[in-house]
């Protein structure tokens, strides 16, 4: 059986600080907002229902 690794074994597995790990999230979180707008809209403009 597989457990998760706990947050501080991930970090160091990644060869990642709190820090350069909390940078890289921002990054990823300020990037996905236009990519999901964008594929919201194309959704709306093929007249694809989202059910979710």
């Amino acid at each position: 059986m597989c457990t998760l690794p706990t947050r501080d074994q991930l970090l160091l597995r990644l060869n990642e600080t709190d820090h350069s790990a909390e940078k890289k999230m921002r990054r990823y979180i300020n990037a996905s907002g236009p990519v999901i707008d964008y594929i919201d809209k194309l959704y709306v403009s093929r007249n694809i229902s989202l059910d979710w």
